[in-house]
């Protein structure tokens, strides 16, 4: 039996293929630097593993601090105070 692997972005209950960090919005979301430390210390196969580097979970905490720091609005995907277009 398979386990479901979702997102790692917080209150996003989205499904990717166990290789990958989070789903394609919120993946874009993060900044090009801090992805690609993700995607630089990410050993194929760490997945059926479960047994990611210590570097690879580094940039993940690292990517989940960026996200706390910004107290991004889960359910919108948006920064605080910042509307739709339409909502306006």
């Amino acid at each position: 039996m398979n386990k479901v692997h979702t997102c790692h972005w917080p209150g996003c209950d989205r499904r990717v293929p166990p290789a990958r960090w989070g789903c394609r919005p919120h993946w874009f979301a993060l900044p090009l630097p801090l992805r690609n430390r993700i995607w630089a210390t990410y050993v194929p196969g760490q997945e059926v593993t479960k047994t990611p580097s210590a570097a690879y979970i580094a940039a993940a905490k690292e990517a989940q601090q960026w996200i706390a720091e910004r107290e991004l609005v889960v359910e919108n995907k948006l920064p605080r105070g910042q509307q739709r277009l339409g909502d306006q």
